[in-house]
């Protein structure tokens, strides 16, 4: 695989990489974090992804992104019960953030359930229906 060629992009990206992912841990977009720096944003995702271990630092720094949203939706809701938050801003907030990372890390935020099941069914059909059931199915193996 031939080595990509090493541009001043690439070169501020690698040079940033802990920064980035320090950030990303810390609650912030990549895109926020690029243009903090003067970094364009798409090249900073391609290099991250193209690398299989900057990629995986990326995904972990994400999952503790939706962790750092999730706090804040209990410290949004201690905020509003010390009266330091009006009510109404910290339900929207509150809702903002669970939404938020409910999306970055669907399996643990999310208010989506989903249920897995694995076995055998059987089931019996009797009399006339499996009469009816037997000719369907004799019918269609004679095509």
């Amino acid at each position: 695989m031939a080595q990509q060629p090493k541009t001043k992009a690439r070169v501020a990206v690698l040079e940033d990489v802990e920064t980035i992912i320090d950030a990303v841990e810390d609650g912030q977009s990549l895109r926020a974090i690029c243009r903090e720096l003067g970094i364009h944003a798409g090249t900073a995702s391609r290099l991250l992804r193209s690398n299989p271990q900057l990629d995986a630092q990326y995904a972990r720094a994400k999952r503790e992104r939706a962790e750092v949203f999730f706090e804040n939706v209990v410290t949004t809701g201690q905020a509003a019960l010390a009266g330091k938050v009006k009510a109404d801003a910290a339900r929207v907030a509150i809702d903002a953030f669970k939404w938020a990372a409910g999306k970055m890390d669907p399996e643990r935020y999310s208010d989506r359930q989903t249920v897995s099941v694995s076995g055998n069914l059987t089931h019996t059909v009797a009399g006339e229906r499996q009469a009816l059931l037997d000719a369907i199915k004799a019918a269609s193996d004679d095509f």
